[in-house]
């Protein structure tokens, strides 16, 4: 069994668009354009990504004033 400490969270297109607030279409742009800032796992015709790998994204684009 696989500790928590290491389990990754893996959302679909669908999941991470209502995450990030972005439409899946503009997702599927960024895939398809090679533009995604953030890496992606691939399953066959599956896409998935890591939501750590995200929220680092997120973090990076905050603004400090």
């Amino acid at each position: 069994m696989i500790e928590n400490n290491f389990r990754k969270k893996l959302v679909n297109i669908e999941e991470l668009s209502e995450y990030i607030g972005y439409s899946s279409h503009t997702v599927y742009g960024w895939i398809s354009e090679k533009r995604l800032p953030f890496p992606y796992f691939k399953f066959s015709k599956r896409v998935k990504f890591d939501l750590k790998d995200v929220d680092k994204w997120v973090e990076s684009r905050k603004i400090k004033n």
